[in-house]
Parts: structure tokens; sequence; C-alpha cells
């Protein structure tokens, strides 16, 4: 059947924009939207195009291919109407009669009493203004010649695991010589074509033939490619130029559409316009003036003109005020997201415009609206526009004029759309019944999804090569590469330097002053400073939780904090805890801003596509996210400063707060710019985070207050002098501290005796206490402790803000020069273990996959093999011996309902049907008509909302085990990334099938499946992420696979298997399915854009319209006759030979986006034969009952899970383990950090252990505390693996019921264990040993006890967090907030005897760290001698005539004599006596209340609060993410939702969950109005994540 060839739309050129098209070319400049720069037209302005510059007559395309500016919404267009009429309105009187009168035929006058008004005068009015002004404009065509593009990569590695990782250093040769010699493989081979102003290119082809590096190349965007050779000319302009000064020219809009998520749709355009405005002489009002500066538009009502026009002809108006979202912030749908990116490209004024795969995810009405939108553009701007697009409806391909075909990375043909399929067809290929010609013109690239004429089969050009040959040689190559070469001729005649100028010099016009010359950007860099200012802001205020949640932190730590301090005393026994506040205060602030480098790389895809839009300099952003800090963090910082300083009682002086509050704030700036410029300077965040972690530990230690600095190690000290915080926390003491005269708290000798003691023969034991003085100077003291004195406060303050300077500068510096993430290409891993020999050959050798595909050494796709009817033979065999199902799935009268906004919504509205084995039942029906919320109630898969209606199995009750035996292929491939293929099908048919089947049937049944999927050449690869293992194909097969290796005996349900493929693709998975109906198996499968053949595969249809209301449930019919019959019957409406059958009903039922119905075709269907023979089908189905099951089906069907408790721990902890041992990048950080924290630690504490001193006294016990410190790092890197295993168990596996919640939460807990050991023994290891501790077996032993101990206490805290957050984000807020909040209390900050009485009483006692520190600190200190160093003596005056021991004896001893008292004395010099506070390591112990003899009662304590985390972790999963409470709208759960509950709104605005949501575009469900759905709608085509 040939290919349809004429657009189905087509509108004849006096009916649409013809003078638009044709001569409207710079609409943007007149006041409208962007393109170019103003429009010059011949029957206005001759004399203007008689002078025209040469580049100005450069030939164009003249497209035929016009779309009315209405089409896509018609309302809009009236509104739009209506507020330029509005505009127009104040000028109406200077409009001249003469003006007036143009165009008899319509007017551009909005109050013409004929009514004769029409937009595109109006619009053309605007392209006159600018022809009176004598505005010239550009245009741009694109020209390549002779293109090639290589890259480096071997497209394929083998896996890396642990014992990898140890045995690299032996492979380091390879290394080498792949780094001297890489391996280089060719992309585009050979390319040429061009592309005119005002053509449309469509560029087509398989995944991996090139497209995306062809649009890449095409906008000069160069990353990633190792060159690129030939001829890119843009307007006769080579690359250098179009990276520079021109950079706004060329733009690519990707794939992905990444925004801004908490910016709304309006703020997001506004941006995008107001930094493309052009200076004020190209701002034109709509109507003359006779005042020149009232003829000028301002900017911001050239950007609200240009939001308006863009969002009306893109139908976004009604998204205004909705948050754009992402995955996981709730925003537009995801068309209207795709929408968003299109409007961004259109306000940018690009002169050429890429589009990646822009329809992705789109549903056929929505991909054709998106490129009626882009012919809209292309004709009013005279735009040259090229697009990729996957899976093209034949009413969408025909708006196109060229067509580009790609054949891995060769091209095989490029022009008109129109001569495309005849061109195939003369090479001797045939398109498929009903096939669309792109889809036909892509097919004509695959092995299996071609059909060649018949005796052609030798002649026809096969293989890339040989069609490129062809095509060159061919009349049409020949053709094409005549039009190239002239139009070459064109651009050459005017391509002179002076011309070159010219063209420089009108695109100069366009910027405003102060601009640089070669500058790319419109705008100056303060205007963009103002712009990244205001866009912060509007950030802010859109996620103005997070800031308030941010706020409450602070206040809750700063209250916490303060009542731990409350009014610490005002003598010298408050010195140590006035340093703790200090301390903590400036860290505070300063580690909360280590979120900035996860920010960081999450807009760095923004900006970096923003400066290639030449929309803003990174720099620019980044400075007014600097400026914006200053408001937002300083109300935080002032609530927190104040708390905190007034409830500890630091000193009452407004110039000592103000130092106080001065220096917190700087610190606090200046460390959000240390983790920006990480985040900036760092392509890797793995890299930046591993830094900043360290950073984190050299901040804390070498500080001043953990370590102070006379007692640092002379190699690390220099650190504290490259330490901001180390500056700023000598201000702060010194602040504190220089007005400071306080009572000593304790003098010496004290007690009974010495009452009546002169104070002349007392001393304060503190340092630089004087004997005979009452009080303590503050700056003597902390000159003696410290060595820190305030005259040093404005030297420091300098070298603060020096250090703040340099981190803003490295900055923004790095900004400007920040790598795409996405310019690497993507590489299939293999297991290193189990790989093909050629594989791992390719893999290890500068070579690569494909090179030895190529020599016949590795089949990278057996079934794209010429010679495949073998392999055809062998998948048929392995079809038939899939597991049968002989059971009817029926339902009746299903009806759904949720609650939303307190009111009942019905969702399905008595649905019936039923799936018999053998046949594919087709779910269908537009976004919004409840295809995904069926498969999710008829899968019992919903936890939310009503469910009425009868689920039968063979008219029986649904058995226990029906979750079991149902396969579910989630549009969503969700897998566990470090499995291969098999394992991961294995895994599946090991927990899933039957206890009763032997295991080793069980793992040859995957082999069939392996076989019937024709997965064999890839069944050894890792499954991994997308650009890093599988693609999409490949996930979807593997996701269709784990489903059939459970062997499900009843049905298999798939939602959307063919999104996000490609025509071949799909048509591949659903040939895929009917092999596997043809084998017995009963299917349900909805689907959103089928192509005619592939629809023809189904044998029946359940067609829902919104309401969730059944309009069809019958048979297709061979060539959908049956189908069409009815509905052509009904509606009057006959489906052409040619037309696609699915479409065809979608917009008889009235299910597009403009289409409407008189019909109503739920009533028609309960009155039509198709409901009576329904109704006798489920009749007949339910007597079936009577059938008898054998006991053995009896007890299969009565089980939850297919095998016992103790299988399923086995197999999911032998996975679990086998995850972690390949997670080389998290195992590797794990124990990178606790070996570099235990050498940094250790070496920082060097030796203290062996040292006898007070001081020695002080940093062992700092060192015990920082070693529980780095547990913060730690617990955030486990938190994500626990989260990720939780996601795919709640995604995937705890629906298909293949093992119990306990299983997933033990595994989750058991596999980190050892890993946590195997850590904390490596910090152990130069921890312990470098500080010096006991060495023998006693003390070593005990302390790694202990350690152990910790590592399993904190991990299983972190889990049982993790197990009621959401996020990964979350988890690591309420980690940190309680991890703080539990280790303050243990007694190192602040002495237990300081704590106020209302937490000493429990808090204490409470705190697990109280007893690890007591534990490890009581070891290695009890019974230790400790001996004062000189100047940690405090030196007595004895009474006159009294010897040392006549006076203190009776309050110490000296070390000859036996202990008595507290401490020791000896003669001093000059009659003085020498006294030391400590005698033993007892002694410190009892003044912070710890004992050395509670050792093991410490370690019990620990066992039994790892045991609670244990149960808490059990529990908390149980409560947040199993158990169901009764509430609105039915059982709920009290979380987020599942991932495949979140699915159904990538389709379904009838979404079950009654959760906020975002407008949606369309109505879902009667009654509430459209903005009212389920919160103003469900996410339609959003991507969700866990």
């Amino acid at each position: 059947m040939s290919a349809p060839s004429q657009p189905s739309e087509e509108i004849p050129a006096s009916q649409n924009l013809e003078a638009l098209r044709t001569d409207a070319t710079e609409l943007s400049d007149a006041g409208a939207i962007g393109g170019t720069q103003s429009a010059t037209t011949a029957s206005h302005s001759p004399t203007i195009e008689e002078n025209m510059h040469p580049l100005r007559r450069t030939t164009t395309g003249r497209s035929s291919k016009s779309i009315h500016v209405g089409t896509l919404d018609p309302e809009g267009t009236a509104e739009l109407t209506r507020r330029l009429t509005e505009q127009s309105m104040r000028s109406r009187s200077r409009l001249s009669v003469k003006d007036q009168e143009e165009g008899r035929g319509g007017t551009f006058d909005p109050f013409d009493k004929d009514g004769k008004f029409e937009l595109e005068k109006f619009l053309e009015q605007l392209f006159v203004r600018a022809d009176e002004k004598g505005l010239e404009h550009r245009e741009m065509g694109l020209f390549w010649r002779n293109l090639t593009v290589t890259g480096l990569g071997s497209g394929v590695s083998l896996s890396s695991d642990i014992g990898s990782l140890v045995s690299e250093p032996l492979r380091i040769g390879t290394h080498i010589k792949n780094l001297l010699h890489p391996p280089v493989k060719t992309i585009l081979d050979d390319f040429e074509g061009c592309v005119k102003p005002g053509e449309m290119l469509l560029v087509l082809g398989r995944p991996g033939s090139g497209c995306t590096s062809f649009l890449k190349t095409m906008a000069s965007y160069r990353d990633g490619f190792k060159d690129v050779k030939g001829e890119v000319l843009y307007e006769g302009l080579d690359h250098t130029v179009i990276d520079k000064r021109l950079r706004g020219d060329v733009v690519y809009c990707p794939e992905d559409d990444v925004h801004f998520p908490t910016l709304t749709v309006e703020q997001t355009l506004r941006f995008a316009a107001s930094t493309r405005a052009p200076q004020a002489r190209r701002r034109l009002k709509l109507s003359k003036s006779d005042d020149a500066e009232d003829d000028v538009e301002s900017r911001e009502g050239y950007a609200s003109l240009v939001v308006e026009v863009l969002a009306t002809i893109l139908g976004l108006r009604h998204t205004y005020n909705t948050k754009v979202g992402n995955d996981l912030i709730r925003g537009v749908s995801g068309g209207e997201r795709k929408r968003v990116s299109v409007a961004e490209t259109l306000a940018s004024r690009a002169k050429i415009a890429l589009f990646d795969n822009s329809s992705r995810g789109l549903d056929s009405s929505t991909a054709l609206e998106f490129i009626r939108a882009l012919r809209i553009a292309t004709n009013i701007g005279h735009m040259t526009t090229v697009a990729s697009i996957y899976q093209a409806g034949e009413g969408l391909t025909q708006l196109f004029d060229k067509v580009l075909v790609l054949n891995e990375g060769k091209q095989i043909y490029f022009g008109p759309m129109s001569e495309a399929a005849d061109y195939f067809k003369e090479m001797g290929f045939l398109p498929q019944d009903r096939q669309t010609t792109a889809d036909f013109l892509v097919a004509c690239t695959d092995a299996m999804g071609r059909r060649i004429k018949e005796g052609w089969e030798s002649r026809v050009p096969k293989t890339p090569e040989e069609q490129a040959a062809y095509w060159r040689n061919s009349r049409q190559g020949k053709a094409s590469h005549q039009e190239v070469e002239e139009y070459y001729k064109q651009l050459s005649g005017h391509n002179t330097e002076e011309d070159a100028k010219r063209y420089k010099a009108i695109a100069r016009e366009d910027k405003a002053l102060h601009v640089r010359k070669g500058s790319p950007y419109i705008i100056s860099w303060p205007m963009q400073v103002r712009l990244a200012i205001k866009r912060r802001a509007q950030i802010v205020w859109g996620d103005i939780a997070t800031q308030i949640v941010i706020l409450f932190a602070s206040i809750f730590q700063a209250i916490i904090t303060g009542s731990v301090f409350y009014q610490m005393p005002k003598d010298t026994s408050g010195f140590f805890s006035r340093g703790g506040v200090l301390f903590f205060a400036l860290l505070y602030n300063s580690f909360t801003a280590m979120s900035e480098i996860t920010a960081g790389y999450a807009q760095r895809p923004i900006l970096i596509r923003q400066k290639r839009f030449a929309m803003v300099h990174p720099s620019a952003d980044a400075i007014g996210n600097t400026l914006l800090d200053f408001p937002i963090r300083l109300v935080s910082l002032i609530a927190f400063d104040i708390l905190i300083y007034f409830m500890t009682g630091l000193a009452y002086t407004a110039e000592q707060f103000f130092v106080f509050f001065g220096f917190t704030l700087l610190i606090t700036f200046t460390m959000v710019a240390f983790f920006r410029c990480l985040a900036a300077a760092c392509r890797a965040e793995s890299t930046a985070t591993m830094i900043g972690g360290l950073a984190v530990i050299d901040l804390a230690l070498y500080a001043g207050y953990v370590i102070p600095r006379p007692s640092m190690v002379v190699w690390w000290k220099w650190l504290s002098y490259c330490n901001p915080v180390a500056f700023a926390f000598e201000v702060l003491i010194a602040n504190e501290f220089r007005h400071l005269d306080v009572p000593c708290a304790n003098f010496v000798p004290n007690g009974p005796g010495y009452e009546n003691a002169d104070m002349a023969n007392k001393v304060c034991p503190v340092p630089s206490a004087q004997p005979g003085q009452m009080t303590v100077d503050g700056n003597e003291y902390i000159d003696i402790a410290f060595g820190y004195t305030y005259k040093n406060a404005g030297r420091n303050a300098g070298i603060v803000f020096a250090f703040w300077f340099f981190f803003l500068a490295i900055y923004f510096v790095a900004s400007e020069y920040q790598k795409d993430p996405s310019a690497a290409g993507g590489v299939m891993v293999f297991n290193r273990k189990k790989a093909p020999k050629a594989v791992a050959a390719a893999a290890t050798a500068a070579g690569d996959l494909e090179t030895a595909a190529a020599q016949g050494k590795v089949d990278l796709d057996p079934a794209s093999n010429e010679n495949s009817a073998n392999h055809e033979a062998e998948t048929e065999r392995a079809a038939a011996k899939l597991q049968s199902s002989d059971s009817i799935f029926s339902w009746r009268d299903v009806n759904y309902d949720v609650m939303i906004k307190g009111n009942p919504r019905r969702l399905l509205n008595n649905v019936s049907g039923f799936v018999a084995p053998g046949k594919m039942t087709a779910l269908m029906g537009e976004s919004g008509a409840g295809k995904t919320t069926l498969l999710n109630v008829l899968a019992q898969r919903t936890d939310t909302g009503v469910v009425n209606g009868d689920f039968l199995v063979n008219g029986r009750h649904l058995p226990k085990s029906f979750q079991a035996d149902t396969g579910y292929c989630q549009q969503q491939d969700v897998h566990m990334p470090t499995q291969t293929v098999r394992e991961a099908l294995q895994f599946s048919a090991l927990l899933r099938q039957p206890r009763e089947v032997p295991k080793q049937e069980k793992l040859d049944y995957v082999e069939n499946v392996i076989k019937l999927l024709e997965m064999e050449s890839w069944a050894e690869a890792m499954v991994g992420n997308v650009g890093e293992g599988l693609n999409v194909e490949q996930r979807k097969r593997l996701t269709i696979g784990v489903e059939l290796a459970a062997k499900p005996k009843l049905l298999l349900f798939l939602d959307e298997p063919t999104s996000g493929l490609d025509a071949q693709a799909a048509w591949s998975i659903v040939r895929f399915l009917r092999k596997l109906a043809d084998a017995g198996q009963a299917i349900l499968c909805t689907i959103h854009q089928p192509s005619g053949e592939l629809f023809n595969q189904f044998d029946r249809l359940l067609l829902l319209q919104k309401g969730g209301k059944t309009v069809y449930f019958g048979d297709i019919g061979k060539n959908s006759s049956k189908l069409v019959q009815y509905f052509e019957k009904r509606s009057g409406q006959k489906c052409g030979e040619d037309d696609n059958s699915a479409e065809y009903i979608l917009d008889v039922i009235g299910a597009g986006a403009t289409a409407t119905t008189k019909h109503d075709w739920h009533q028609l269907f309960k009155e039509s034969e198709l409901f009576e023979d329904l109704q006798k089908d489920l009749a007949r189905i339910e007597a079936s009952k009577s059938q008898q099951q054998s006991a053995e089906e009896s007890a299969i069907a009565n089980r939850e899970y297919a095998e016992p408790l103790s299988v399923q721990l086995g197999l999911v902890i032998k996975r679990a383990f086998v995850h972690y041992w390949r997670s080389t990048v998290y195992i590797s950080s794990k124990l990178l950090l606790n070996i570099i924290s235990g050498l940094f630690i250790g070496s920082s504490f060097w030796n203290q252990g062996s040292y006898e001193t007070v001081a020695a006294l002080q940093n062992k016990l700092f060192s015990v505390f920082m070693a529980l410190v780095i547990s913060t790092s730690l617990s955030q890197q486990l938190q994500p693996q626990f989260i990720e295993f939780r996601s795919i168990y709640e995604a995937r596996e705890k629906p298909s019921k293949m093992y119990s919640w306990p299983v997933a939460v033990f595994s989750a807990v058991v596999v980190e264990m050892p890993w946590n050991i195997l850590g904390g023994t490596l910090f152990f290891i130069p921890w312990y040993f470098m500080i010096g501790f006991q060495t023998d077996g006693v003390h070593a032993g005990t302390v790694w006890g202990f350690l152990m101990l910790f590592e399993l206490y904190f991990a299983t805290f972190a889990q049982a967090v993790a197990a009621m957050s959401p996020n990964p984000m979350i988890a690591s807020i309420l980690f940190s907030t309680l991890f703080s909040f539990v280790i303050i209390f243990c007694g190192v900050v602040q002495p237990p005897t300081q704590l106020p009485t209302f937490w000493s009483s429990w808090m204490f006692h409470l705190s697990p760290f109280t007893y690890l520190i007591e534990g490890i600190l009581g070891r290695v200190i009890t019974n230790t001698p400790i001996r004062c160093s000189p100047i940690e003596f405090n030196y007595i005056v004895p009474p006159t005539g009294q010897t040392c021991q006549q006076y203190l004896g009776a309050f110490s001893s000296m070390l000859s004599e036996p202990a008595n008292g507290a401490g020791y004395y000896q003669d001093g010099p000059n009659g003085t006596c020498a006294y030391c506070q400590y005698r033993q390591g007892d002694d410190y112990l009892d003044t912070i209340t710890f004992s050395g003899s509670n050792i093991y009662r410490d370690m019990g304590i620990i066992c039994a609060y790892i045991a609670f985390n244990l149960i808490l972790c059990f529990g908390i999963f149980w409560l947040f993410r199993v158990a169901k409470f009764s509430g609105k709208g039915g059982a709920a759960k009290p979380v987020a939702n599942k991932v495949e509950e979140k699915a159904s709104s990538n389709e379904d605005a009838n979404s079950a969950k009654p959760a906020a949501a975002p407008v949606q575009e369309k109505q879902a469900a009667e009654p509430l109005p459209v903005n009212d759905a389920v919160d103003g709608g469900q996410v339609e085509n959003q991507d969700p994540k866990v």
C-alpha cells in the first residue's frame, strides 16, 4: 500500500498567513514573537528591497506547508486579538486614512465597522511599521558539505567491581595505551545538504544512527566530539562566528525539558523574552506615533507582548501561574512543559532552531499540535527549522518540506519530503500496509522492518554503505547535490569580508548600549544581573516552603543549642562552654551551605542552554544568586544569632553582638561561595561532594576549637591558615573574652581546712591565672590557651573577605566555562567475568564493539541479521515453550471513585470487559480517559480511592495469588542497575514461579525467554543507567522479559510499552507481543500513538472516553474492518483507505485537542449489539466457575508468595550483596572516606595517646569525638542506597508479590553491615595507632569493638530515618537534625555538670553517644598517669614559713605519696608549689561524670540501641510504607504514592491520587472544571521518580 504523500490538513494559501509566510520575517523587532528583526515586503517597500544588502536577497525556501495561526488555540487567538485591540485603542486616532484603506479584503483595524478585522492583517501592520522605520533584517540558511564527525570511545566497556578495582594497577599498561591511542569511531560520514530560511527539515533514523549528533553539529555544539571535518556554513559564516558573536542565532532544543521547576510558565517565558529584547529602535509599538519617544515600546511591554503571543500560539495561556515543575515537583503536564521549551526556543529570536525528538512522550494529537506550532513559527518568523521525531504520524510528517534519512551515521536520503517515499520504492522497498511515510523511511534502514519487492532481494542496497553509495549515484541524490552547490554559490556570491562585516553590523543593531562589540548577548551585563536577581527571587518564592523549613530548622537548632548552653556561668567554669557556642554558631550555617553543591549541578544544564541561547551570562546568574543571598540568608541568620546569643548569655553589649553577627554572616557567605565554586569548578558531582566532605573535616578540625593552634601538628598546621573559619573563630573568641574579668569558679586548695586561707595562697586552676587573683582576665586567658588576641580582628576580617572574594571569583569564572554534562555518548557495559570474548577484546583494545561486529566476531543484534530465518524459527520454538494461559479474566461494572478537594470524583464509570487467552486487547483513549487508571485497578494496584465491581478469574473471585499470577509491565523501566539481563530474569523466575517447579527448570525457562526476546547477544550486559547501560528499547524488552520469566499463568498487563521508542522498536515490541498471544498468552495493553500496521496486530479494543466511560469493546477485525464499520455506521464519517484507523476513531469520538462530536458514544455503545454480546460473554464466563480446581491448583492459588520466606531471604540478600560488590562508586567512596578520615584525624592527633599532659587528655577526647562525627557523611552516603532498594521494591517487586516487605528491609539493612565493619576497620587502623593509644590486645580490641558497634548503630539509625523519608534530601536533613540533637548531649561540647537540669536529668543518659564516648575514653585513659607540662601547672604561694607539703598535704599529695584528693603537687620555683589538677585519667573522667568501670555495661547498652534501631526501622517502614489507614477517598497510605501510582499521571488526568497536582490542558472528568481536576489536574506525560 502506498504511503500517503499529501498533508491531511492543507489549507489554501489565500486563507492562511501567506503574507506572513513569504514576507513577514522580522516580527520580533516589530514587537511580537522571535525569529528575526523586521519585515520588508516588496509590496510595501520596494525602495528598501532595491537598496537591500546582498545578504538580504538570499533565495529562501517558499514552504507550501501553511497552518492557520489560530489552529492550536482558537480561543487564545481571539483573546490575543482582544488584548492587542486594547493596546491599539490609544493610538487609533493617529492611524492615517491611507493606512486604514489598505487591503479592503480585510483590515488591521479592530474597530472596522464591517467586522472585517483579520489578525493576519493586524500582524502585517507590525511589519509595515518596521519598514517605515527602514529597519533591515537578517535571515540565516544552513549549509553543510563533506561533513564527517568522529568521537572518542569504544561504545562498549566491561563492568567494574571491588575485585577489579583491586587488580586495576595490573592493567595500567592497557590504560596508558588507550590514553595515548584512544579508540575513535565515525559518527557521521560524508553528509551534505542545505536548509533555506522558511523551510523545515525532518531528520529520521533509528536510535544510534546519529540524529542527535547531526543536530548538535548543526547547532555548533561540538562538545563530546573528537573532530568535525567538512564545511558547515550559516548564511556563509563558519561556526567560529556562531560560537562567538552570533551564538544566539543558532539554538538547539534538547530532548529533555529541563527548566527551573519552581518558576511559573509566565516567569520562565518572560525571562527568556526579556534577555533577548532588542534595543529601543527595534522595539516599535503597534501603531505609528508622531512622537518618536512614544513610538518605542518599553522593554517590559515588549516582553509582555512576546510572552502573550507565544503563549497564545502554543496554547499556554491557562498555565501562566502554574509552576513548570519536574519529576519531583508538580507542575504543568508533560505536553505543556514541552511547549514551554519550544516557546523559550522561539523567544530566543534565533534564525536557526533545531529540535531533538521533541515529541517524545506526547500522544498523537499533542505531537501534531507541537509540529503545527513549529510550522507556524517557521512561516511567521521565516526561521530555518530542523527537527528529529520518533513515531511521526502522517499528518505530522507532511508538515515538513525536506527530510534527511540516516542509517548508522550514513546519509542515505536528503531532499523533498514529497519525493522521499517514491525514492525508496525505486530503490526496491515497499511500505507495509497503512505504514506512515516516516515509518516507511526508517524501516528501510532496519533489516527486520523493511519489505523488499519480490525479485529485488539481491539487487536492493541493504547495508548503510550500499544505501549511501546508491543515494550519491541516484537521480535524486544528484539533484540534491546540485541544489546544495547552487545554494553554496548564492552564499559565496556575497560572502566577502565586507558582506560579513555588514551582516554582523545589522546583528549589532539589536544590542543594547554598552554591550561589548563581539558579545553574542543582546542586553548588557548589568541588565543580565538585574534579570538574574529577579529570577532568583522568583525561584526562591516558588519554593518558599523549603525556605520556611530551613528557617525553622535554624530556629530549632538555635533553641536546642541555646538551651544546652543556657545562661553560661559568669565565672571561669563557663570558659570552655563559650568556645563551644561560638564554634557551633560558625559551623552550623556554614555546613548547611553544602546543599549548594547539589543545587549547582541541578541548574547546570539550564544555564548552559541559556548561555548557548545567548540569553544570560552564567556569571551574571552567579552574581544574581550571590546578591540575593543577602536578604534570604539574613532572615534565618538573624533569628539564629539572636536566639543563640541571648539564650546562652554571651556578652550583652551592642558592639560585641554586632561583631558576632557580622562574622557569622561573613563566614556563612564565604562558605556558601566555597561550595558553589566547588560545584562550578568540578565536572562531576561526586568529585565536588568528596572534596566538600574532606573540607568539612578540615574546617571542623583546624578551626582552633577542637585542636588549639599551639597544639596543632606541624605538618597540618598550615591548614589552619587556609581555613577561613579559623580566622573568624579567633575574632569571635577574642571579641567575647576581651572585656571579661570574671571570678574564679573554684580555687585551689579548697575544702576542709582551707576556708580561712588567705587569697594570696590560692590560685584559680585555669590557664593564665595568677596566685592570689580572685578574677581571671579574658585577654590573658585566650592568649595562653589559644594564642589569640583581639588586635588581629581587623586583619582577620580582611583575610576572611579575601577568602570570600577568591571563592566568588572562582565561582564566577568557572560558571562561564562549565561543560555540558550530556555531551558524552552512551556505552553498553558487559559483566567482566561473563562477557563474550570478542566484546571483552573490543573493550580492552583500542577498538570498539562496532568494529568487532563488522568483522563478524560478535553479533550485536541477531534480529537484524539478513539471514534471520533460522533465528526467527528459534524464537518461534521458544515462544511455543512459554507458559500458556487457560483462564479468562473478566470484570463487570467497575467504578472507581476518589475524593478531590472533599468532593467525590468518578474516574471509571461502569467499565466491563474480559481478556481471553491467545488474544491481544488494546486499551485506548484520549489523554485523561482513564487508561492507566483502569489498568491499575484491574491489576489490583491502587491504594487510594474506592473500587466497586466484580473481578473474576474463570467466574471465581480473584485468588490470593492473583498479583503473583499476572505480569505487569510498567511504563517506567525500573530495574536494579548492577544486575545483568540474565540475572534480572533469573531473579524473577526463581522468586515468582511456583515452588513446585525445580530450580533448573526455572533457569531453562529463562533461556527460552532470552531467545524469544532476542537478547542473546546482550544477556550478560549490565542493566546500568541510561547512557551507560541498556538503551531504551533494550530496557523495554527486559521489563517484558522480567514479567514473562515469572510464567504469568493468568495474563500480562502492559502500560505504554512503545512510549519513547522509535517506530521500528515499537513495531518490534508489538510483533513480539503478537508472538506471545499466538502462544496462548492473554494480553491487555495500553497504547498511545499506534501506527496503522501496529494497531492491526491487536485482536480486540477497549476504547474509553473522558470520565472513564466505555465507547467500544469488541473485535477489531482484519485491517480494523469491524471497528471502522462500527464507527462509520454511527458517525457518517468515512475512514479513508490510507487513514490510520486508530487516529480515525479518536477523531470521530472527539478525542483531539480541538475535535468535537455531537454523539454520545457511551450511550451508543450501550445500545449496540456489541454491548449485548459483551453481557452474554460475561455471563458465560461467570457460569464457568462450576469447573473444579485440583488440590494443587487450590494450594497455589491460596499462596500470597510463590516461595517460602527462607528462599526469599536467600535470593534477595544474595542480590543485595552482588549489588554492593558491583557498586564501585559507592563502596570505594565509603572505604576511601574512612581511610582518608582515619589518616587525617590520626595524623592531626599524632601520638597524643602516649602523652600524659592535660592538653593530651583534651585531644584524646576530641579524637574520639571526631571519629564519631564522620558518621554524618557516611550516613548521607548509605541512605540513598536504602531508598534505591525501597524504590525498586515498591515500584515493581512488591505489587508483583516477589517477596515480603520484611525481607526487603532485612536485606537492605544486613548488606550494609559487613561493608561498614570493613570501612570502620580501615578507619580504626590509622586512627588508633597514629594517635598512639595502647597497642595491647585488650585496649585495641575494646576500642575496635566499640567502633564496630557504632558503625552498626549509625547505619541502622540512618536507615530507620530513610525508611520514612520520601527522598534522600529529606532523609539527609532529618538525619542531620536528629543526629546533632543526640550528639550535643553526650558531654563533649558541654560538660554534664553544666547542662541545665532539664537536659541533664534525662537527655544526657538517653544519648547513645554518652556510652560510646564513655566506653572508648574509659578504656584508653583509665589508670593512665597524668603529668602536667610546665605551662599547665598552677603555681601556689604557700603561707610564709610553710612548705608545700605542710600547706597542701590535706588537699592533695605528691607523686611519691599515695593518692590523696584530686591531682598532685610538687615543689615549684622560688618557693612556690606547682599544682596539677589531674593525677590519673580517672580524675578527668570524674569531672565529666564518666567511669572506666562501665565499659561492658556500655557495650550492652549500645547493642540495645542497635536492636532498637532495627525494630524502629522495621516499624517505621511498616507504618509509612505498608500500613493502610482509613481516610478520605478510601484506603490510603500516609506517605507519597509509589512509582506505579505516579505513572498514571503520564497518561491519565484521572489518576487515583487525591493530592495536589498541576493545571492540565484538558477536562478530566465531570463535574469539576479543568483547573480543579485533581487539585488542578494530574501531570500529563510526566516521568516521575520516587
